[in-house]
C-alpha cells in the first residue's frame, strides 16, 4: 500500500511546493506585473503636507509610496544604509552634502517650499512670551530640535547666538527633540510642560487651534531654510520617482504647502537675512 501511494504523495508535495513558491514570489516582488512600490524618506519639517500629497498621488496614479519620516539626519542615514527611491530634506546645504556623498542624483533635485525659525507657544500663551528676550526669563521651559541631527535645532542655536542670547537662554532649554514633528507633538500634548519652542513657523499651521505663532523680524533671523527633494542614486525606479517629484513641484501640489503656511522661494528673503545653502 505504501509503495502505491508514494507517487501520488510525491506529486502532491511538488504541487504544494509550486503553489507556495508562486505565492511567496507574488508577495516578495510587489512591483512585478504591477506598479512599482517606491520608498521615500521625508524630513519631518513637512510631514503634514507630505502625507497629504502622497495620499493624493497614490489615489491618482496607483503607485504606492512607503513613506518614512524623521529628522534630516535620520532620513539621510536611512537612505544611505537601506536605499530607496526618493528623499526630501529640510535644507539646501544638507541636500548638497547628500549629492556630494553620492546618495542623491543632482540632476533630479528640486526646491519645494521654505520656512523660517519662529517662536511657537501653546494656545493662550500662559508664560507671556512675546519676544526672543522673553525666552531668557527665569523658569521658562523651552524646546528645540537636537542640533546634531535636526535642522531646526541647528538653526535655533544659530538664531540665539546671532541675537546675543545663547548664554542667557540655553539654561532654559529642557528638550532637544529628535525631529521637528516630535517637538511640535511635545508642545501641544504638554509633554515636558513646554512654555515655548523655537521651531519652523509652519508648525503653527499644523495646529492652529492649539498654538500661537510669534514671528520674528527679518533682522533677527540669520537664516531661513528651503525643503529640497531628489531621486536616490540607487533607485530601481528612477523614472517613477522622477514623476513623483514632477508632481510635487507642479502648481497644484505646491498649493498644499501654501495651505500650511510654507513660503515660496521667491518670498522667503522677506523674512530672513539669508537662506541656508542659498538658492543658486
Amino acid at each position: 500500500m505504501a509503495n502505491t501511494k508514494s507517487p501520488l504523495l510525491l506529486l502532491l508535495l511538488i504541487l504544494t511546493t509550486l503553489v507556495i513558491y508562486t505565492l511567496y514570489n507574488d508577495v516578495a516582488s510587489p512591483g512585478r506585473g504591477s506598479s512599482p512600490v517606491l520608498t521615500g524618506y521625508f524630513s519631518a519639517i513637512a510631514q503634514v503636507p507630505w502625507s497629504e500629497i502622497i495620499d493624493r498621488y497614490v489615489q491618482e496614479t496607483g503607485v504606492e509610496i512607503i513613506a518614512k519620516y524623521g529628522s534630516t539626519g535620520q532620513v539621510l542615514t536611512l537612505a544611505s544604509v537601506a536605499g530607496g527611491d526618493i528623499i526630501a530634506v529640510a535644507s539646501i546645504e544638507d541636500m548638497r552634502k547628500a549629492v556630494e556623498l553620492g546618495i542623491v542624483d543632482n540632476n533630479t533635485v528640486e526646491v519645494v517650499s521654505c520656512s523660517v525659525p519662529a517662536i511657537i507657544v501653546p494656545r493662550g500663551n500662559p508664560a507671556g512670551i512675546h519676544t526672543l528676550r522673553d525666552l531668557a526669563k527665569p523658569g521658562i521651559r523651552i524646546g528645540i530640535g537636537d542640533p546634531e541631527s535636526v535642522v531646526i535645532g541647528r538653526y535655533a542655536v544659530e538664531l540665539l547666538k546671532y541675537n546675543g542670547l545663547w548664554d542667557d537662554v540655553k539654561g532654559n532649554i529642557v528638550v532637544y527633540a529628535d525631529s521637528f514633528s516630535t517637538l511640535m507633538s511635545m508642545l501641544i500634548s504638554g509633554q515636558g510642560s513646554l512654555d515655548a519652542v523655537i521651531g519652523w513657523h509652519v508648525g503653527y499651521y499644523w495646529y492652529p487651534d492649539k498654538t500661537e505663532l510669534i514671528m520674528l523680524s527679518k533682522e533677527e533671523v540669520p537664516r531661513a531654510t528651503c525643503i529640497t527633494v531628489g531621486v536616490l542614486e540607487d533607485s530601481k525606479y528612477r523614472d517613477e520617482a522622477r514623476k513623483f517629484i514632477d508632481y510635487v513641484v507642479s502648481g497644484e501640489r505646491i498649493k498644499v504647502f501654501d495651505k500650511y503656511g510654507y513660503l515660496d522661494p521667491s518670498e522667503v528673503l522677506e523674512y530672513a537675512e539669508s537662506v541656508g545653502g542659498g538658492l543658486g
